[in-house]
């Protein structure tokens, strides 16, 4: 099984720290290797001993704990207060280990939705290198899903050119979800950028990029500045107190939106400034109903098929629809209806650090909704309603009405129907601190700090409604390309393990 123990020490010098080992910090440094970029020292806060996916290393049941009750994962961690509301508090934090929270996504890989790719809140050239075609060559959108196996029609659901929909219900077409997994059942596995090291269901070393270190269990607690520019991290090692500066060409942050925030606030703060703020913080507004069908409820002609599918939303709604239906060993049919929406960067939406008098710092974090926002929780409420009517007809339930309650709350009906609302941080899907565009450049560079890159959701201008992974994998190959230059004729270049 390959391992990616702490170093015994740290070096003193690489060419690019990259800070944070999850989907956005190791596509990176794996894209780096394949061009030649030279040393790549990766830092990651947590342990690196288990690098399966949790369907993979756990039995099922405790697989679906530790993804829905994150806070009994013994590798849950949650580095900020939250301040004055349900959101971004009780299940909301990260995945402190070696692969971060690609252990635990389902693989859903859909691009930005174009309603929300536009400009002026997307760079033009941003855009085009996502959509169009990135150096002369396919779109990235493109050139990850062919490395992740999805062929190009499934990305683009509601094109009509593509296959038709699998089914209708409530007068919406549902297609079937583009997943970057392999294996079935309960011993399935999603994309990892840990494939590039390591064989996704063995666990199996399967190559090493020379040039790349991976350095466990070592937190940043700052960047290193040089005439106003970054020139490296200060990194602990856990269960140490002495920290070792690191000196580097260029850093990137890919811990999170909250600890990049963190991160680009302290670089700024000057030793009188006791409060620093980010605002857009932004995280999917989820909402949703389930229920158990027992065996036989239907008749096979008119029951839905068993998979999860996807109806896309636009620009009017701002929500996709989710529905997954399977059959359990009873017999009977799991029903899950799901609706996630775009959560609007707002002014009280932030991420602030904080200095006390005796030096001591901590983070804080704020998440409200805008006036947009609360009309499209009700408008969810309504399309979930909608497609519960639909379903009763179909299996002859009884029209029950669908009731919600607050945010991070789940209702039980009648009938074993329960609805839920989920609140802002716990989808994990939070970003928009620190935007392209808008405090960070066109190249990923944070504006007053020349040297400093940002990656992840935390730089996108909006959310829109999709799921973020896709855009990441595909942002995280951009920044690759800007830091490794113009191509290198000859370089070798390993693909991530797939078969």
């Amino acid at each position: 099984m390959a391992h990616f123990p702490a170093p015994p020490r740290l070096p003193g010098r690489a060419g690019v720290i990259v800070v944070g080992g999850g989907m956005a910090g190791l596509e990176l440094a794996g894209q780096l290797h394949r061009s030649g970029a030279g040393e790549v020292l990766v830092i990651e806060s947590g342990p690196g001993l288990e690098s399966r996916h949790v369907s993979q290393s756990y039995p099922e049941r405790r697989a679906g704990e530790v993804v829905l009750r994150p806070e009994r994962d013994r590798h849950f961690f949650r580095g900020w207060e939250p301040v004055g509301s349900p959101h971004f508090a009780d299940g909301s934090g990260l995945r402190r280990r070696l692969g971060g929270r690609s252990l635990y996504w389902w693989g859903i890989v859909v691009p930005m939705d174009p309603w929300a790719l536009i400009e002026p809140w997307w760079p033009a050239s941003v855009i085009a290198d996502l959509t169009g075609s990135r150096r002369g060559g396919a779109s990235l959108y493109a050139q990850v899903a062919e490395d992740l196996g999805i062929p190009a029609a499934a990305l683009s659901p509601g094109d009509t050119r593509g296959p038709g929909p699998s089914f209708s219900l409530a007068g919406l077409d549902f297609h079937p979800v583009p997943r970057a997994v392999r294996g079935t059942g309960s011993r399935w596995s999603a994309y990892s950028p840990l494939d590039y090291w390591r064989d996704p269901v063995t666990a199996s070393p399967v190559r090493a990029l020379d040039g790349v270190t991976i350095a466990c269990q070592h937190t940043v607690e700052r960047v290193l500045l040089r005439d106003g520019r970054a020139a490296g991290v200060r990194a602990v090692r856990a269960g140490d107190c002495d920290p070792v500066d690191i000196r580097a060409d260029a850093v990137v942050l890919a811990a999170g939106t909250i600890e990049n925030s963190r991160l680009v606030l302290r670089s700024r703060a000057n030793g009188g400034t006791t409060r620093q703020r980010l605002t857009g913080l932004s995280d999917h507004i989820v909402q949703g109903f389930t229920l158990t069908l027992p065996a036989g409820a239907a008749d096979p002609a008119v029951a839905l098929p068993a998979g999860h599918f996807v109806s896309p939303g636009d620009g009017g709604h701002r929500s996709n629809l989710f529905l997954g239906t399977e059959e359990l060993a009873s017999g009977s049919v799991r029903v899950e209806v799901s609706t996630m929406g775009e959560h609007l960067p707002n002014e009280r939406s932030f991420v602030e650090h904080r200095r006390a008098p005796d030096g001591t710092t901590s983070v804080h974090v704020g998440a409200a909704l805008a006036e947009a926002d609360e009309a499209l929780v009700a408008e969810q409420q309504q399309r979930l309603g909608d497609l519960w009517r639909s379903l009763g007809a179909r299996y002859g339930l009884p029209a029950t009405p669908l009731v919600f309650g607050g945010f991070g709350t789940w209702r039980p009906l009648s009938g074993g129907l329960v609805t839920y609302a989920s609140a802002l941080g716990t989808v994990n899907h939070e970003g928009c601190t620190i935007r392209l565009g808008d405090g960070l450049t066109e190249r990923h560079e944070v504006e007053d700090v020349p040297g400093l890159y940002v990656l992840g959701p935390a730089t996108f201008p909006r959310l829109g409604a999709a799921n973020p992974s896709l855009t990441t994998l595909a942002l995280s190959r951009r920044l690759a390309a800007i830091l490794a230059g113009p191509p290198r004729h000859g370089t070798a270049c390993p693909s991530p393990a797939r078969g």
